[in-house]
């Protein structure tokens, strides 16, 4: 964590939870939903997405209707790719540090949790 912390970056992390097996497709549409705002009012130019085969069309959508609905920028370039991709593994551990921190009675003062 503290490489990490030491690279002087901002994460962003959207998080809906509990989900139902059968509405884990929603779920990721929403928090990719939410992800884009936060991206947009950043100024972030470029997303890079873990590839998930022919899922990937589902994510493309939500990009799409957050475009049409101009919640983020049609300019906005996205591109997905393999675990190779180390900008992904850099997503890994952030996700992993927050899965950690919702386990823990108290968290960090640079935690912080901006519910809908």
């Amino acid at each position: 964590m503290e490489c990490i912390t030491e690279l002087n970056i901002a994460a962003f992390v959207a998080v809906h939870h509990p989900v139902a097996p059968n509405r884990q497709r929603d779920a990721r549409s929403v928090s990719l939903a939410a992800l884009l705002k936060d991206l947009e009012r950043e100024g972030v130019a470029k997303l890079i997405i873990e590839s998930r085969g022919v899922q990937d069309r589902d994510d493309r959508g939500t990009i799409l209707d957050a475009q049409r609905a101009g919640l983020v920028s049609h300019d906005l370039r996205y591109d997905f790719a393999g675990k190779e991709e180390p900008l992904l593994w850099l997503a890994d551990a952030v996700a992993g540090i927050c899965r950690m921190l919702s386990l823990v009675e108290t968290s960090p003062d640079w935690w912080h949790c901006n519910k809908p």
